[in-house]
């Protein structure tokens, strides 16, 4: 069987830096509209504009669900390509994961911690809290996000296990799945190929993770262990595109996968799901199914004129995406007109794209600083290891 020929990896490169960008940009419209517009459209003039902001911000969950699927593509392939051959190594996927994640998140946390405290005591951040339900719950303030504790909790990546989000950024969700994800997967593997005590040490690493999702349901949170689980085989599913590598493997996942959505969606009842999260699940696994076959296929289209750009864009889009939160909030926040929330007209929709383009901006001064330096750290890192 031939391999995919070099040209396909390059342009599916590129596409996946693509998907990264549409996805990352795709949460930050979907959060804004979610907290900016809470003035309903009275005048049918501006149902063009509805229709576009709408349209434009329609999928914030669903993108995140992609992510997963590129995370378990990227990471997830690669961790059982490397047990396969026989030469993965702990300590250097560890700390690349480690680095890759801590060097933006706790500059992150710094920065809400920052933004919230202005926002809160020089600004309108409390009754802006109040105003902005269901997105932040009614119970929000009162669960301690706002302290150091909270800080600890998501700078360890417990955040939904042992509590919440910390202050006003509630995308941090998603950063303790994929952490998890990270050592569970190469954990499972080991007790698949290691032998004795070994063997036996990573099968308790494995269920000690089980457990921390088993027992992550709380007060205000009793489903959080259904979507470790479910966004797990999400994760795994982008890990089994990685080895879709040669035309008869696509042909073969393609019909095997449609197969499989087909069944998801016409299975009317899954016992073991709840049945008010089914038609969620279901939403999702579609979702991760689709994924996986358009990142396969994407490689064989050109798009050498996108890689630039976009190359650019995605750059960022992990800045983006767990800073764009508290940055709004705190312009809502010492802005009178943000604060009373937009309508859908020619004002609101400039107003929201003035700070969509502010919010990355901000980020991307905010990678240079962070994620742009993940390589100078693993180096740094690395070579300290080495001198010991």
């Amino acid at each position: 069987m031939k391999a995919f020929i070099p040209c396909y990896y390059n342009n599916l490169s590129i596409w996946l830096d693509v998907i990264r960008t549409l996805a990352a940009q795709a949460v930050v419209f979907g959060h804004m509209r979610q907290i900016l517009f809470i003035n309903p459209n009275t005048d049918s003039n501006n149902s063009l504009i509805q229709t576009f902001i709408s349209t434009l911000s329609s999928a914030p969950h669903e993108a995140v669900v992609i992510f997963f699927v590129i995370s378990g593509y990227l990471v997830g392939g690669r961790v059982i390509s490397d047990f396969l051959a026989k030469h993965f190594c702990f300590s250097i996927f560890i700390s690349n994961r480690l680095t890759r994640l801590l060097i933006v998140l706790i500059p992150a946390l710094l920065l809400t911690a920052a933004f919230d405290y202005f926002s809160f005591n020089y600004g309108n951040g409390a009754n802006i809290l109040i105003s902005r339900q269901p997105f932040y719950p009614e119970w929000w303030a009162e669960v301690n996000t706002f302290s150091v504790q909270s800080f600890l909790i998501n700078a360890s990546f417990l955040q939904m296990i042992v509590g919440f989000q910390f202050g006003t950024n509630l995308s941090l969700w998603s950063l303790s799945n994929e952490f998890w994800y990270y050592l569970f997967l190469p954990f499972l593997m080991a007790t698949l190929f290691y032998q004795g005590n070994r063997r036996l040490l990573f099968l308790i690493f494995t269920s000690l993770i089980m457990l921390l999702f088993i027992f992550s349901a709380k007060e205000h949170d009793p489903d959080r262990p259904i979507y470790y689980f479910y966004n797990l085989l999400i994760w795994l599913l982008g890990a089994f595109a990685f080895f879709i590598n040669n035309r008869s493997r696509l042909i073969l996942s393609c019909f095997l996968l449609s197969f499989i959505a087909i069944l998801i969606y016409f299975t009317l009842n899954i016992p073991v799901i709840p049945s008010h999260l089914e038609s969620l699940i279901k939403q999702d696994f579609l979702i991760g199914i689709g994924t996986v076959i358009t990142i396969r296929l994407l490689g064989f289209v050109p798009v050498a004129l996108l890689k630039k750009s976009f190359s650019f864009l995605a750059s960022y889009s992990f800045s983006l995406y767990v800073l764009h939160l508290p940055f709004v909030f705190l312009g809502m926040s010492f802005n009178q007109k943000l604060g009373e929330g937009l309508s859908y007209d020619i004002i609101g929709l400039c107003y929201f794209l003035l700070l969509w383009l502010i919010t990355n901006i901000g980020a991307w001064l905010f990678s240079l600083f962070t994620e742009r330096k993940t390589k100078q750290l693993r180096q740094a890192l690395n070579n300290n290891s080495q001198m010991h």
